[in-house]
C-alpha cells in the first residue's frame, strides 16, 4: 500500500446557507433529502374504520374523509379534522335529524380516545356547542393547529374553538357573529407565542383578517380586506419586534404574501413581500415558477423556516414559447422566509393524467416512486422530534385521503462503517470551525474523485476538487470565510460510489 500524504488548500467557497439543522440516520450512498418513511393513516382504505359514519339506527354507512391537517399534541395524541363526511347522525326530533361533524383524536397506540369523536363541546361556563353540518356557524373542518401550550385550535367553518388537548374539553370559542360581524368561512388559526395573539384568516377574498387574544376575544382587524383567497396563515414576531403574517394564497401565481406590523392591534398590517415564486433564464426565454400553496406550516419559527405544500394545479409561465410542466406541482417545499430561498423539495405527484388520485398503499413509494412521498393536494405538516432516531415530518393530503411521515437523510456517516475499496472519508477537523477546517480522506488506490460542498438538500454549493489522485491519505484545507454560519455536507465521490459527512461553520 502506498502511504503518501498530500495537503491541498482551497479558499473562497461561496453558496447558499441553510439554517435548518437535521439529525440524520446513517446512509452510505444516495442523494440527501426527505424520503417516505411510513403510511400512518389511509382513511380511504384500512384506516377508514377509524372514522366510520353512523346512521341514526347505528349502522355503519361510510366514513369521514379528506383530512384538513393532522396535529400531534404534547401527549403524543393525534388530532384530525375532516372536510367531507360526518361522524354520526343524530335525531333531535321526529323530523329533525342533524349530521355531526366530529373531531377525531387517536392515542399513541393507535386506538381512539374515549372522548373521540368529539361532537359536543362543553365549556367552563356550562354552555355547550354541537358540531354539525347543518349549523350556520360550524360544521366540517377547515383547519387545525396548536397554540404554544399544545392546545387545539380548530376551525369549524366560521367558528374557532380552543380545545384542551388533555381531555377534549372546550376552553374558548369565537365566531364573527359574536361581535356583529359577517359570518364567513375561515382557515386554520395561527398563534404568535410572543404577543399571545391568535390570527384568524378568512378563506374568501376581500374579507377582514381578525386578531384575537389567547381567550379568543376579538381585538382588532389585522387586514381590512384580504387581496385573494387564502388556504392558511402563519404568524411570528421577529427579534426586531416586527410581527409578520404569512398567507398561503389560494390563487395560482400569488405565492405566499408577507404582511408586517410594528404594533398589532394599533398599527395595521401592510404587504411587505411575496415569497415562493421565482424565475429562471434559459437560452430562449424566461421561465416563471408559480407557487400555489395549499398548506403552510412552521418547521422552525425562530429560524424562519416554513414548509408549504404545492397544489397539483401549480403551473409555470414563460416569456415566450410553450411553458413546461411545473416541477413543483404536487410537491412539498421547505423555504427560508428570511431570504426567500428553497431549502428542499420532496414528494412526487400521485394522480393520473386528469389529476385524479391514484390508489394509495404503503408499498407505492417504495416500488414506484423511489421512496418519495405521495402528493396531490397537501393539507398540513408538522415537524416531530424525539430523543432517538431521525426527526420526521408528518404530512397530510386532502385528495389522497392519507397521512404519511417522511424522514431526512443527509447520507452522513456515523462511526467508521465499511466502505469498499479502502475509500474512507474522515470527519473534518476542527468541527465546528471558523473559518478554516481540514477535510481528510484515504484512497486505497489511485482514483478519479470529486470533493464537493453541498447544502442539506443535496444541492452543490461549491466544487472543491475534481480530478485524479494517487493512492494514499489526502487532506484539503478549506477556508470558508465567504460563507455565513450554517451546516453543510462535504461529499467525496468516485465512479459508482459517494459518501458524505456534515460540518458546521460558526462565526
Amino acid at each position: 500500500m502506498t502511504s503518501n500524504f498530500c495537503t491541498h488548500r482551497i479558499k473562497g467557497m461561496t453558496g447558499m446557507i441553510l439554517s435548518l439543522v437535521m439529525t440524520a440516520f446513517p446512509l452510505i450512498a444516495g442523494t440527501p433529502g426527505y424520503y417516505y418513511q411510513e403510511l400512518l393513516y389511509h382513511f380511504g382504505g384500512a384506516d377508514s374504520v377509524l372514522v366510520n359514519t353512523r346512521s341514526t339506527t347505528g349502522e355503519d354507512i361510510g366514513n369521514q374523509s379528506k383530512p384538513y391537517g393532522l396535529v400531534t399534541d404534547p401527549e403524543g395524541k393525534r388530532w384530525a379534522g375532516f372536510y367531507s363526511g360526518y361522524s354520526n347522525a343524530y335525531a333531535r326530533g321526529e323530523d329533525d335529524m342533524i349530521r355531526l361533524a366530529g373531531i377525531r383524536c387517536f392515542l399513541p397506540d393507535g386506538t381512539e380516545a374515549a372522548f373521540s369523536p368529539l361532537e359536543f363541546l362543553e365549556f367552563e361556563d356550562g354552555s355547550k356547542d354541537t358540531l354539525y353540518l347543518e349549523s350556520p356557524y360550524n360544521g366540517n373542518c377547515r383547519g387545525i393547529s396548536l397554540d404554544a401550550d399544545g392546545n387545539i385550535l380548530y376551525t369549524a367553518r366560521s367558528t374557532l374553538y380552543k380545545i384542551d388537548y388533555r381531555d377534549g374539553s372546550g376552553i374558548a370559542r369565537w365566531h364573527p357573529g359574536m361581535d356583529d360581524k359577517p359570518v364567513r368561512t375561515f382557515v386554520k388559526a395561527a398563534h404568535d407565542p410572543v404577543s399571545g395573539y391568535i390570527y384568524f384568516a378568512p378563506y374568501p377574498m376581500a374579507e377582514p383578517l381578525h386578531i384575537l387574544d389567547e381567550d379568543l376575544n376579538f381585538i382588532d382587524e389585522a387586514i381590512p380586506y384580504t387581496p385573494t383567497l387564502q388556504n392558511a396563515i402563519l404568524a411570528r414576531t421577529t427579534t426586531l419586534g416586527v410581527t409578520q403574517l404569512f398567507s398561503a394564497t389560494h390563487a395560482n401565481g400569488i405565492g405566499i404574501i408577507v404582511y408586517e406590523s410594528a404594533e398589532p392591534g394599533t398599527e395595521p398590517f401592510l404587504p411587505a413581500d411575496t415569497l415562493g415564486n421565482y424565475s429562471e433564464e434559459t437560452d430562449s426565454n424566461t421561465i416563471f415558477y408559480k407557487a400555489w400553496p395549499s398548506s403552510l406550516d412552521w418547521i422552525d419559527r425562530d429560524e424562519g423556516i416554513v414548509i408549504f405544500g404545492n397544489d397539483y394545479r401549480a403551473i409555470t409561465t414563460v416569456s415566450s414559447g410553450t411553458p413546461p410542466p411545473s416541477p413543483h406541482a404536487s410537491r412539498w417545499v421547505i423555504l427560508d422566509v428570511d431570504n426567500d430561498s428553497m431549502i428542499a423539495m420532496f414528494g412526487a405527484p400521485w394522480g393520473d393524467e386528469n389529476n385524479r388520485p391514484k390508489p394509495v398503499a404503503a408499498s407505492v413509494p417504495e416500488n414506484y416512486l423511489e421512496n418519495q412521498a405521495m402528493v396531490l393536494r397537501p393539507s398540513g405538516a408538522q415537524m416531530l422530534t424525539s430523543g432517538s432516531g431521525p426527526e420526521r415530518i408528518v404530512i397530510s393530503d386532502f385528495e389522497l385521503n392519507c397521512v404519511q411521515s417522511v424522514v431526512f437523510s443527509t447520507t452522513a456517516l456515523d462511526g467508521d462503517p465499511y466502505v469498499p475499496l479502502g475509500f474512507t472519508l474522515y470527519q473534518n477537523y476542527p468541527n465546528p470551525f471558523n473559518p478554516l477546517t481540514a477535510i481528510r480522506f484515504h484512497l486505497e488506490r489511485g482514483e478519479q474523485i470529486s470533493l464537493d460542498i453541498r447544502d442539506l438538500s443535496g444541492r452543490k454549493v461549491s466544487g472543491v476538487f475534481s480530478g485524479y489522485l494517487e493512492a494514499g491519505t489526502h487532506q484539503v484545507l478549506v477556508e470558508a470565510s465567504d460563507l455565513p454560519s450554517g451546516v453543510y455536507l462535504y461529499s467525496l465521490s468516485m465512479p459508482g460510489f459517494s459518501v458524505s459527512r456534515k460540518m458546521t461553520l460558526i462565526k
